[in-house]
């Protein structure tokens, strides 16, 4: 938080758009100091989202694919006076965001929002900052998902035969794409199965993979 100033508001929050609930929102950090607690599992006006869609930097990520890309409230609205008149506001007197998407099936939105209550708060430098510590981010936010989930630590390999799993190859498939003996693919995925309480290694990869460290994500056939 000191790199991008301690006036700095932090916010999770994870939502679904197409079903108009919030599941959660906290806002951890206000000049440096936590002071809202969690709000889980709440329903929203459908207005509220209906402007969350039309906004040009809430659902920019959302309506492009793009949740790789750091964005700010200045990517999109030039000056302090074209934000006063968008149509979804926002509380604290925040006039700027910055925005951190990270990984969601679809139809779910999870992101961290840094905000700042002047005009106009972040700038090239603090984009940087934040682009450099995204993936980061992202790795401690898997694998608290992954200790949510539970999803044992697994080994690189164990990881990778899981995701080749999880694309579709055969046993033989695998273990001629690693190079290694079948019998060795099959141990390794009954070594998965006993470890996550499984029977079946496509069970395992459907509650393992969304939660894969972002370099061992499935790979397509």
């Amino acid at each position: 938080m000191n790199l991008l100033g301690r006036d700095t508001l932090l916010t999770y929050t994870c939502y679904a758009p197409e079903h108009l609930h919030v599941d959660r929102e906290q806002v951890v950090f206000d000049a440096g100091e936590r002071w809202y607690s969690d709000e889980t599992g709440f329903d929203v006006p459908d207005a509220w989202f209906s402007e969350w869609w039309a906004d040009p930097l809430c659902s920019y990520p959302q309506r492009t694919g793009d949740l790789t890309s750091v964005v700010m409230t200045t990517d999109f609205i030039p000056t302090m006076a074209a934000n006063a008149t968008r149509r979804l506001k926002f509380g604290l007197d925040v006039q700027t965001h910055m925005v951190l998407s990270l990984p969601a099936p679809a139809g779910v939105v999870r992101r961290i929002l840094f905000a700042k209550r002047e005009w106009p708060g972040f700038d090239e430098r603090d984009r940087q900052v934040v682009t450099l510590l995204r993936p980061h981010v992202q790795e401690i936010w898997l694998d608290a998902e992954r200790r949510r989930a539970g999803v044992p630590e697994l080994t690189n390999r164990e990881w990778e035969v899981l995701a080749l799993v999880g694309s579709g190859l055969s046993h033989a498939e695998i273990a001629a794409r690693l190079f290694v003996a079948v019998s060795t693919v099959r141990k390794h995925l009954e070594h998965v199965r006993e470890r996550m309480g499984v029977h079946s290694a496509a069970t395992a990869a459907s509650i393992a993979l969304p939660h894969a460290p972002t370099a061992l994500r499935p790979r397509a056939r």
